[in-house]
């Protein structure tokens, strides 16, 4: 049996952290030493060359390969632009949060006034424009292209629409940074996802290494800094690919910005008289939400959640000026963690929103229509319901020792048929114990089936 180190890091929003593991080739690797501090935004290097440096004591002078993720200052901001929500925008979307980006605006249909001005304020990294299939809608492209001309954000615009227009889109935007790929719908039915994904991949790479300060950290390291949320999902399709015995399951993933959410299953309709409308959705499927996160996004998550919260703070007897404080405490001070009991059950508080209401976005929903032949029921999205295991990763739900958390969230999800999201009933949870998803993910380039296997061994059932 042949073993060698590899460093795994990952610059998040609050932490950078980082592990030393011995892969072996026949089994998970042995984790040998992990490392984190709290990011200092304003050097990212900084915190890279401390973590590197101290798993580097373990080493001596071998040389060992290093692997970095990140997702520092809140990763890649991308607004989505398509024609039709259930058929372009939503594989716009879709497209965009599997390469990595988050989603911090979404269009349909021809863009507004309003609708500029909202791109005007949140400044986007990346502008995706898309919408109809190769030679079909030529109007609402272009009136959208006409719109994103006069634009003063200073966001890279990537079309990936309409391939029959692309000329006529290049001249529009002419005066743009433009990037132009392959229609990620060239028929209806027919996605074509990868171009645009390796085109926002790229952009990462070019905007978010060069912009925020990684491009020091990139000549140091094995590869290319890559966006942590696309990681984590090559690391999930590691796991199904590699150990196909676990079935279906969910991922939950509440950071400090964002609370992403990752199913790894087929989701479509399992009851007779049940009809999807829209697109399949894929098998593996990840969504970010911008909104709900335990630090730098406590703010909008208390908005998010504001009428579960209150029931459950009077369920707790906790009082809403304790919450404020935590809160405040909490965005001004991201690294920090909750020390009085009043601290500790608003962190909980915010835990449960972030889970539940992502988990409730992610998941598909059913409603009863009527039709010519009567009643039947719509599915949109994926049906989770029979999923049985969901593991927890994320700071806060890595330390958690039981599921009364868990439980909290999720049976308030039980609401009326046209409401409730189509998340697992009945599932099995299991916690990142050593908090190694992220680090595993990053170093998944060195060996994907190590890596899988890695997380596996490191899930506790709860």
């Amino acid at each position: 049996m042949e073993n060698s180190m590899v460093m795994g890091l990952d610059i998040g929003s609050t932490w950078t952290k980082g592990a030393l593991f011995s892969f072996s080739t026949d089994g998970p690797a042995t984790l040998l030493t992990r490392l984190q501090i709290a990011t200092p935004i304003e050097n990212l290097y900084h915190g890279f060359s401390k973590i590197k440096k101290g798993l580097m004591c373990e080493v001596g002078t071998q040389p060992v390969p290093c692997y970095v993720t990140s997702s520092a200052r809140g990763g890649l901001k991308v607004a989505a632009i398509g024609v039709v929500p259930d058929l372009t925008l939503s594989v716009a979307k879709q497209t965009v949060m599997n390469a990595g980006g988050k989603i911090t605006a979404s269009f349909s249909y021809k863009m507004t006034g309003f609708e500029k001005a909202r791109l005007e304020e949140i400044q986007p990294d990346i502008i995706f424009l898309a919408g109809g299939t190769d030679g079909g809608n030529e109007a609402i492209i272009l009136h959208n292209a006409q719109q994103l001309a006069t634009l003063s954000s200073e966001g890279i615009i990537l079309y990936a629409g309409n391939a029959k227009l692309q000329e006529r889109v290049c001249r529009i935007l002419n005066k743009k940074e433009l990037r132009i790929t392959e229609n990620i719908m060239p028929e209806v039915g027919t996605l074509n996802l990868e171009p645009a994904r390796e085109a926002i991949r790229d952009l990462f790479l070019s905007r978010l290494i060069d912009g925020k300060g990684l491009s020091v950290i990139q000549a140091e390291i094995t590869g290319e800094v890559r966006p942590t949320p696309r990681a984590m999902l090559d690391l999930v399709e590691a796991m199904d690919r590699y150990c196909p015995e676990m079935g279906e399951f969910c991922l939950l993933d509440p950071g400090g910005a964002t609370t992403d959410v990752y199913s790894c299953a087929v989701g479509t309709p399992n009851e007779s008289g049940t009809i999807l409308k829209g697109l399949t959705e894929p098998r593996i499927k990840r969504s970010v939400e911008g909104d709900l996160g335990l630090r730098v996004s406590a703010v909008p998550c208390v908005e998010a959640g504001n009428g579960y919260l209150a029931e459950r703070m009077q369920e707790m007897e906790l009082s809403k000026q304790d919450l404020d404080d935590w809160v405040t405490k909490a965005t001004q001070h991201p690294e920090g963690l909750p020390e009085t009991n009043e601290e500790k059950m608003a962190d909980t508080l915010l835990a449960e929103v972030c889970v539940r209401e992502a988990a409730g976005r992610h998941a598909g929903r059913m409603a009863e229509t009527l039709t010519a032949q009567g009643k039947v029921i719509l599915q949109r999205g994926k049906d989770l319901r029979s999923v049985r295991r969901v593991f927890l990763t994320g700071g806060y739900l890595s330390r958690l020792t039981e599921a009364t958390l868990l439980h909290c969230a999720f049976n308030r999800l039980n609401t009326p048929l046209e409401e409730a999201p189509l998340w697992p009933a009945e599932s099995e949870y299991y916690t990142d114990k050593d908090y190694l998803f992220p680090l595993l993910a990053a170093a998944l380039p060195g060996n994907p089936k190590v890596c899988a296997a890695t997380a596996i061994a490191n899930a506790r059932p709860l």
